[in-house]
């Protein structure tokens, strides 16, 4: 693989435009750009949170995606995958779609097990979607 042509799996919280713009919103919606824009495939995942808007932001399910199961604290959470495209980008955001998990009309509630859940269903979507894992970067904002 080129230097230039790298698959690159983006996890966040929160991304412009489906959540309200913030920091992290921004940063999580124009870098991949850059990224992609040098070369490489890009692929976003974060939480379909109550506050993203499923008609105006034509989310779809994908039926090959949906389906996995998380066990949080012994209780067994069916989820959906469903995904849109960021307008005028070719970046695709894939929402991790659970009401128990993110059904919350807030990004931010009660602590939640919602982070490394949207993580590990990233991390096994991925695979299920034949990307192959090259390396692993996890970091967090300070």
């Amino acid at each position: 693989m080129a230097a230039k042509d790298k698959k690159v799996l983006y996890i966040s919280q929160e991304i412009y435009p489906y959540l309200p713009e913030s920091d992290l919103a921004h940063v999580a919606r124009y870098l991949p750009e850059h990224i992609q824009n040098a070369g490489n495939d890009v692929r976003i995942f974060m939480p379909r949170y109550g506050l993203v808007n499923e008609r105006r932001n034509q989310l779809h399910e994908v039926i090959r995606l949906s389906g996995i199961n998380v066990i949080v604290d012994d209780y067994d959470h069916p989820l959906v995958i469903k995904v849109a495209s960021i307008p005028s980008t070719r970046i695709q955001v894939y929402f991790i779609d659970n009401a128990d998990l993110f059904g919350r009309k807030s990004l931010f509630g009660p602590p939640s097990e919602g982070a490394l859940v949207t993580m590990r269903i990233a991390a096994s979507s991925s695979s299920e979607a034949s990307w192959r894992r090259s390396k692993a970067c996890t970091g967090s904002p300070m």
